[in-house]
């Protein structure tokens, strides 16, 4: 996406040529992994040697938000022949003009009789045929050559991902596939390594992006999750999040959690379960417990003895709380607290950025996000929270009701937990106001005494 526009960016040139006002060129994508790009045909205008723009085949740019580091673009025939260029020339001419050839020169010998008297005519027609035979083929072998080397010619993100695996096989020689859930958490230095190595791709994208073009490439040999490939560890804390946060706050946050944690017991082994990391996107349907939820590996990981809370990755819009499998997370916390009444659970952590809503943290500034994400839940209502699964939404609507006592008993658990945090934030705010006032009034004392103090020369005159 950039602005307004879904640019392709090309390995090689993409040798279409500029098209006048008017006339149309017609392209299939392919293998983006991207629901609105593949198997469709799209208008394409040149934009460079490189880059096309792709648009809506009544001429219109696209304003969707489509990201993708791989796939193919194919002209529509006979686009491919009318509208490409071989050496800087119309593709069209050029083979307009070479596949003629043998005959040609045998039409224009026979006209002009230049080899009458000088050769058998079986033997002209002979040389004739092995021309065009030779002519032909070496189109074909150039072609094959061609796609050969561009097939072979790996693309930055392609050759990223190869070097990536490279990395983790060396961690992680021999990744041994895991119980379904609390067993597939990873550390926080997993994450950063992952955004580090993928940062110039990743930018502001998000999981969606991530799904498809690092994770999938990144475990496609083994078909096993992330976490398994990357090396796992326990679960201490599951993550509960919005698929669309960019990555970067993502780990920004979980970053400020696990500083928040650091000095507490076990805070070396923290493990954050994370959905799109910990199960195996090459088995969804078995990850989600294929019908019983119960079976799911979310319910599996929050309810593993280990899991000490649930991390709620938030900004001030509270995107996570508008998701059908948030709230079927948040339900979880509710019932291990109020149902389960396990002692060692902390219940649900609002995580921010800026730090962990509530938190001790020293230097921890999360007063405006907290006030910003308060008046937001009093108008959020988790009835409409939605899953791209229609079903999966149903299911979830249908447990809330029958486990948690319906949406307004979530609605008042989770308004609950913020104005609770929200009066820590209260008395933390006031206390750094006093600290701030102190220090400032003995500050301007300090300088009334300074002032004070009298000039001997003064006292002559």
């Amino acid at each position: 996406q950039l602005g307004d526009k879904v640019v392709v960016s090309t390995l090689h040139s993409h040798d279409i040529m500029r098209l006048e006002s008017g006339r149309r060129i017609r392209a299939v994508v392919r293998d983006t992994q991207h629901q609105l790009l593949d198997e469709k045909t799209f208008l394409v205008v040149v934009l460079d040697p490189k880059r096309l723009e792709l648009r809506s085949l009544d001429g219109k740019s696209m304003h969707n938000q489509v990201d993708s580091s791989m796939g193919f673009l194919t002209l529509v025939s006979p686009h491919d022949i009318l509208y490409t260029s071989t050496f800087g020339f119309s593709s069209f001419l050029v083979a307009a003009t070479f596949l003629p050839m043998p005959w040609a020169v045998w039409a224009v010998a026979h006209v002009l009789d230049i080899f009458q008297d000088r050769a058998d005519p079986a033997w002209i027609e002979f040389s004739l045929v092995l021309m065009v035979v030779a002519t032909a083929i070496t189109s074909i072998v150039t072609a094959i050559i061609e796609r050969w080397r561009r097939a072979k010619s790996l693309s930055p993100m392609q050759q990223r991902i190869r070097d990536f695996r490279r990395k983790l096989r060396w961690q992680n020689p021999n990744p041994q596939p895991c119980e379904r859930g609390p067993h597939r958490a990873v550390s926080v230095a997993v994450l950063t390594d992952l955004l580090n190595t993928f940062s110039d791709f990743i930018q502001d994208r998000t999981a969606y992006y991530l799904d498809s073009n690092i994770i999938r490439p990144v475990t496609r040999t083994h078909r096993l999750s992330f976490a398994e490939v990357a090396g796992p560890r326990l679960v201490t804390h599951f993550v509960s999040h919005f698929w669309g946060t960019p990555f970067r706050h993502f780990v920004a946050t979980l970053t400020r959690h696990s500083k928040s944690a650091a000095g507490q017991p076990g805070s070396q082994q923290l493990g954050y379960w994370i959905c799109f990391v910990s199960i195996s996107q090459w088995e969804v349907t078995e990850e989600l417990g294929g019908g019983d939820w119960r079976e799911s590996s979310f319910y599996k990981a929050l309810h593993h003895e280990t899991c000490e809370a649930t991390c709620m990755v938030l900004d001030d819009k509270a995107l996570p709380l508008t998701r059908a499998w948030c709230l079927f997370e948040v339900l979880q916390t509710y019932l291990l607290l109020h149902t389960h009444k396990r002692p060692d659970f902390k219940g649900l952590f609002f995580c921010t950025k800026e730090g962990v809503i509530g938190s001790q943290e020293e230097g921890c500034a999360t007063y405006d996000v907290s006030v910003a994400l308060a008046n937001r839940l009093l108008s959020l209502d988790v009835a409409h929270a939605s899953a791209s699964n229609e079903k999966d939404q149903e299911m979830i609507a249908r447990v809330v009701h029958e486990e948690g006592g319906g949406m307004a008993q979530m609605n008042t658990f989770i308004r609950s937990n913020m104005s609770d945090t929200l009066g820590v934030v209260h008395q933390r705010f006031e206390k750094q106001m006093v600290s701030l006032r102190r220090n400032l009034s003995d500050t301007f004392n300090a300088g009334d005494e300074d002032t004070c103090v009298e000039d001997p020369r003064m006292v002559e005159l």
